[in-house]
């Protein structure tokens, strides 16, 4: 073997073999271990079949052109990042790319005779791009970073998929590989036969690894397996005889009636604690309504929580009753999920114990959904506290809060990220009117607000607590008589809010004027000007400027 260097193409070796050793083996040639670090050109090589380049440095596939009878291509350990350069090689049957740095299964448009590819030991985390390959039998992607096996759909020759030593938890898709006789899936993260069900439909599978698995450790696990997969002829390595089928079939038997009995125990006692945590927030309820009747300190907290039960459900939601927010702290297993959490719903729980307890809500931060249950929000601005989280959706129910008039506005003016409210999308138009209509009072304070409620004569149905008012829910008449007054109100505020804009906004350049006006004057009547006429200015036309302010330029923002 010759290698050369050609002026035309610098760094890119040409290989010639002499006649001899061309006709001795002229459908292989071996590469290995030349320090590659790039493919070289093949000069006279059109017989190749086999061709092979393992352990060198290449870091890019490239110069395969001239090769049309090409079938068999070896780039193990090398240091190869991307699959390229193989559009011309129609006729491959065997791809190794083992051990490289590869991140992404692309571009094989052009391999639909591919009968084996090995791409063990990369980076590879999600499988795709293989469904034209339907000539394809063996497909080696161990010691991956899949965390998913999916997009199998057209491999409908694959007999023998290895997948060991990735992050698979769910197996998915494997309905269509009807050919399918071995499947290698040791040392992953699979931790239910639940994750298995894709599997238990294959028809012909005779070969299964699982071991290393979570699933594993269960104490029938082996029973299971071979019971639900009628063909399995080894499991884990390990013959599976017929006695030992015979066996498995009375144990599952016998077990799936235990199980069923101890989900129904489970799901017995998990309603029976939700009915105690509501039954408990009722009567806590109508003693603080009581305790209201008698006490305007509504004091929500000092009756006490109900216990509190929490569980995550298989859609990536969390339900919390009762104070299970404050149980959380106790039972790290459940943040070691948080990353998969998408939903929260917590009922049964005071809305100000739910915002004490915002640190640990904080932690799920791809929960993008919220669903409040029986909180007792009875303030908007008891709200505000969501503004810290990324909400997309939200939804409230059973609070009485959320059957006012304003609600929908104010929520949708507080939480800016938030989309969809109570299952229904926020449109644009609404995001405009909720802005002009709570933009102009944001500022305002406890004390603006004392100044427009009458505080003198406390009407009844109000209590205070704090300087917050929380108002009790009005009967009909009282709404229709206190309405107008209330609308009167909220219309006097903006608009005297607009009119002091205004104000702030023209009254630089009507003092400006008045002092050109006055200066002029002065000097027409042939007096001196001040040199401090800045100061004076403040003393002059104090009641024309009001006069002007109300009489023209606020006309504009009355309209």
């Amino acid at each position: 073997i010759i290698f050369a260097v050609s002026q035309k193409q610098p760094g890119v070796p040409f290989v010639y073999r002499s006649q001899t050793a061309r006709m001795v083996s002229p459908e292989r040639l071996n590469l290995d271990r030349r320090s590659l670090t790039v493919c070289p050109v093949l000069e006279g090589e059109d017989q190749l079949r086999l061709l092979n380049f393992e352990n060198n440095n290449i870091g890019r596939i490239s110069n395969l052109k001239n090769l049309p009878n090409l079938i068999f291509l070896d780039l193990y350990n090398n240091q190869i990042k991307e699959v390229t350069g193989l559009d011309s090689l129609g006729t491959l049957r065997v791809l190794m790319l083992g051990k490289n740095y590869i991140r992404k299964i692309e571009r094989l448009e052009s391999l639909l005779k591919l009968d084996v590819l090995d791409l063990h030991s990369n980076r590879i985390t999600k499988i795709q791009n293989l469904s034209h390959l339907r000539d394809l039998r063996v497909l080696n992607l161990a010691g991956n970073h899949i965390d998913v096996m999916e997009n199998l759909e057209g491999l409908v020759s694959l007999t023998e998929l290895n997948l060991r030593r990735n992050g698979i938890h769910t197996v998915l898709g494997l309905e269509q590989c009807a050919a399918l006789h071995r499947v290698f899936l040791s040392d992953n993260k699979i931790s239910s036969f639940g994750s298995l069900e894709s599997l238990f439909r294959l028809k012909s599978l005779s070969e299964l690894t699982l071991d290393g698995n979570e699933v594993a450790s269960n104490r029938y696990y082996r029973e299971y397996m071979v019971d639900r997969i009628a063909t399995l002829k080894t499991l884990d390595m390990r013959r599976v005889t017929e006695e030992e089928k015979r066996v498995a079939a009375m144990v599952v038997k016998n077990d799936e009636k235990l199980e069923r009995q101890r989900r129904e125990h489970m799901e017995a006692e998990r309603i029976h604690i939700i009915n105690t945590i509501e039954s408990s927030w009722g009567s806590r309820q109508k003693r603080s309504a009581k305790s209201d009747r008698k006490s305007p300190s509504h004091n929500r907290r000092s009756v006490g929580s109900p216990r509190g039960f929490y569980e995550v459900t298989d859609r990536r939601c969390l339900l919390l009753y009762g104070n299970a927010l404050e149980m959380l702290t106790s039972d790290m297993r459940v943040f070691q999920e948080q990353f998969k959490i998408e939903e929260i719903q917590i009922s049964f729980y005071d809305i100000a114990l739910v915002l004490e307890n915002a640190n640990k809500l904080r932690r799920f931060s791809n929960a993008t959904r919220y669903v409040l249950r029986h909180n007792d929000i009875r303030l908007f601005t008891q709200l505000d506290g969501f503004a810290q989280f990324n909400l997309q959706k939200l939804t409230i129910s059973d609070n009485k809060i959320a059957s006012t008039s304003l609600f929908r506005k104010y929520i949708i003016f507080k939480l800016p990220t938030l989309q969809e409210i109570n299952g229904s999308q926020i449109m644009k138009k609404e995001r405009v009117a909720a802005e002009q209509l709570f933009r102009p009072v944001n500022s305002l304070t406890d004390t603006h607000l004392r100044e427009i409620l009458p505080t003198t004569k406390r009407r009844e149905g109000t209590t205070t607590t704090g300087n917050r008012y929380v108002f009790k829910e009005a009967s009909s008449k009282s709404r229709k008589i206190t309405r107008p007054y209330v609308d009167r109100v909220a219309h006097q505020v903006l608009t005297i809010d607009k009119k002091v804009g205004k104000l702030h906004a023209i009254w630089p350049s009507i003092v400006s004027r008045i002092v050109r006006s006055t200066l002029s004057e002065l000097e027409s009547c042939g007096v001196k000007a001040p040199s401090h006429s800045g100061s004076s200015s403040d003393n002059h036309g104090g009641g024309a400027v009001g006069d002007a302010v109300g009489s023209t330029e606020l006309e504009g923002a009355d309209s």
